[in-house]
Order: C-alpha cells, then sequence, then structure tokens
C-alpha cells in the first residue's frame, strides 16, 4: 500500500519525504528526512520485514536472484555536503541465486567527524565472515545527483 499523500520534494541542496512508504503483507519500506538519533541532515531508508526478493522479482519473475528478509536503517548524513554513511542492517537467511550463504549484518557508525567505520559480517550455513573498514567524507561535498 502507498498512502495518497506521499510526497518526493527536491530543490537544490534539499530533499524531503512526505509519508513516503511501501507497505505490503508485513513489508515495510520507507524514506525519511531527519530521523531522531542523528546530530546532522540526513535521509534515511528504512527496512522492516523487507523480502529482498520484492525487488529481485522485478528484474527476474523466474528465478530467485536474491532472498532473504531484511531489517534496519541506512542514513545518509550531510547528503549536499561530506557525505557519511551510518545505519544498521541485518539479512536473515541471504541467498543468492539458489545458494544459501547464511545471516548478514552491516553496522556503519561515525568515529568523528567525517570519519565512518564499517562492519560486516555474514555467519551460519558454512560461511564465517568478518570485512572492516573505514572511509573519510570528501570535505568538498558529494553530488546527490
Amino acid at each position: 500500500m502507498i498512502p495518497e499523500n506521499n510526497q518526493i520534494l527536491y530543490s537544490s541542496n534539499n530533499l524531503d519525504f512526505q509519508n513516503f512508504s511501501f507497505t505490503q503483507n508485513g513489508q515495510e519500506l520507507s524514506f525519511k528526512k531527519n530521523i531522531e538519533g542523528f546530530t546532522d541532515e540526513n535521509i534515511a531508508v528504512l527496512f522492516q520485514n523487507f523480502r529482498l526478493s520484492t525487488f529481485t522479482s522485478l528484474l527476474n519473475p523466474d528465478e530467485l536472484l536474491v532472498g532473504g528478509k531484511m531489517n534496519g536503517q541506512l542514513v545518509v548524513e550531510n547528503p549536499f555536503g561530506a557525505i557519511g554513511l551510518m545505519g544498521n542492517l541485518k539479512i536473515d537467511s541471504l541467498k543468492a541465486v539458489g545458494v544459501s550463504l547464511g545471516n548478514l549484518s552491516l553496522d556503519a557508525t561515525a568515529e568523528s567527524l567525517g570519519n565512518y567505520n564499517l562492519a560486516l559480517t555474514l555467519r551460519d550455513d558454512g560461511i564465517d565472515m568478518d570485512v572492516n573498514g573505514q572511509f573519510k567524507a570528501n570535505e568538498s561535498g558529494g553530488n546527490l545527483i
């Protein structure tokens, strides 16, 4: 279900979402501006019981390309400046082209202004993988479009 009063408002250095969410059969995908818990301007994508096959079935309705259930949030801080990435995403029972990969977790946190840490784990179904890294936001800013 898509709310009738949903909107995306875009102008120079501004992007806003009004009731912009998609729900169906217990799944929800939402876009929001300036969610709580962040000091800088941000744009967030929120997932609740979202089945990855909802997207991938658009690309190939005959075969499951990627599957699993995703929960969490992905947040872009300073979308028109020194862009930063933060969030917490979990995908339970991740599958790719018929192969079970396990449970995936992504944590992106700010170490300090402009410095971010990323931690990705993939566990179960015979895989035990950790990938950790850092990135520094470009001081001159990013280009959203």
